[in-house]
């Protein structure tokens, strides 16, 4: 049975169980966590001088697209939220659950929040020690329709790597703009509440603890087909859902 990912609110929140999540679920398959790395550089100076500058993080600008060793073991371990979930290492073994993260074939059902199982991947080397992948192949686990490749069983489909700009947040609160070479994956054993939404789960397994408001603990109840099949994993503010609606909400 494919583990039911449980939905939440806090990006953090999701990285750090689905990180444990990954790792439990290799222990319990008898398997390995295989981990491969991005391959990253730095935007050029062009592209990041034409970029417009947000108000809350300082972009800190390079004069060569080549990343210090020291560097790039940072940007690595950067959790997914800070690197707008195209991660510097991604760990799989076969059965994974994993979240599509880019519309990579739409006529496929290769959508951003596309749900799948990882059943085999190319690699090659990236340094000595350190793999980057090439494609997954990933089983699609809720197509609205049959899904059939040459050469592939139904609903496998392949995610190649592909090379995307993208804006880390480091751990001292400045943004780096790299480009980044990774497959579009995340492990899939939580999800926000934001990525939920449009989906139908017979087994609604949900943590109601830090929504926003009431609005966050309606998305997160009405994923759920079914009153028996929903499960509130602790307890929860009933002040978010009781009282009334806000001001600009009944307006």
């Amino acid at each position: 049975m494919i583990p039911i990912s449980v939905i939440l609110s806090y990006n953090s929140h999701r990285d750090k169980i689905n990180e444990l999540g990954a790792a439990r679920f290799a222990k319990d398959t008898g398997q390995t966590l295989h981990t491969f790395y991005s391959s990253d550089h730095f935007a050029s100076p062009d592209e990041m001088n034409g970029k417009k500058k947000g108000k809350r993080h300082a972009e800190v600008k390079h004069n060569m697209d080549t990343i210090h060793p020291h560097l790039q073991e940072q940007l690595w371990a950067l959790p997914h939220k800070d690197t707008n979930n195209h991660p510097g290492k991604l760990s799989l073994c076969v059965g994974l659950p994993v979240m599509i993260k880019a519309n990579e074939a739409t006529e496929c059902n290769v959508t951003n929040g596309a749900e799948a199982v990882v059943v085999g991947w190319e690699s090659s080397p990236l340094t000595k020690d350190k793999k980057m992948l090439e494609v997954v192949f990933v089983k699609l686990t809720a197509s609205p329709t049959l899904i059939k490749l040459d050469g592939l069983p139904d609903n496998v489909v392949p995610i190649a790597a592909h090379n995307m700009k993208i804006s880390c947040l480091m751990p001292n609160d400045h943004t780096l703009s790299i480009h980044r070479n990774q497959v579009p994956l995340i492990p899939n054993f939580a999800m926000t509440d934001f990525s939920s939404q449009g989906r139908t789960r017979p087994h609604n397994v949900i943590d109601l603890q830090n929504c926003r408001n009431h609005q966050s603990v309606y998305t997160c109840l009405s994923r759920g087909s079914t009153y028996q099949g929903t499960i509130i994993v602790q307890g929860f503010d009933h002040s978010k859902f009781m009282g009334g609606l806000t001001g600009w909400l009944r307006q």
